[in-house]
């Protein structure tokens, strides 16, 4: 009633927290559970429509890959799409990358953002986060959607000095002939 566009940003943020309550509620239910029908998916699409969905304010994306992985396309994009969001929100990166692993083993988002540092063991726990207002659940969800599909997710320094975070055991198919 006030006009003021605070009120509805702030109203923006709860709905948004709210959403990120749901998804980790329905995806929780669901961790044990291996996935079976993985289909190779085009990694870099499915990484610049996860780009897409993430409010970037003037970071820039790079893919530096194009090959497929085996995996639930949804899924995917869901953590990346978390990923992406985490190095803008709390890694205040300038520059985001997504590529694959030099052994072949997999991909990695790397930022050149302020990186993790100490918080590097505890990063992927539900409810740690660097920005008050936030409740800590979009990264943590990460690390399930990884066990299910079969992979290790872990987290490094960037080359950058941001954060590195890495997903191996993935099933790296040939590029799209």
């Amino acid at each position: 009633m006030t006009g003021w566009d605070a009120h509805f940003e702030g109203g923006e943020h709860a709905l948004a927290q709210l959403d990120d309550l749901i998804e980790q509620l329905v995806e929780s239910t669901h961790e044990s559970e291996r996935l079976d029908d993985l289909q190779p998916v085009e990694l870099a699409t499915v990484g610049e429509a996860a780009w897409e969905r993430v409010d970037t304010d003037g970071v820039d994306l790079s893919v530096q890959t194009d090959r497929r992985v085996n995996a639930d396309s949804d899924r995917l994009g869901t953590l990346l799409e978390r990923l992406f969001r985490s190095a803008v929100v709390h890694g205040e990166a300038w520059h985001v990358t997504l590529g694959e692993l030099g052994d072949g083993s997999g991909f990695y988002v790397e930022d050149d953002g302020v990186g993790v540092g100490a918080r590097r063991e505890v990063a992927f726990r539900r409810g740690v986060t660097t920005v008050d207002s936030r409740a800590g659940l979009g990264i943590a969800m990460c690390a399930p959607i990884a066990d299910r599909h079969g992979w290790s997710l872990s987290t490094t320094e960037g080359h950058a000095g941001g954060t590195r975070v890495e997903l191996s055991g993935v099933e790296m198919n040939s590029a799209q002939p």
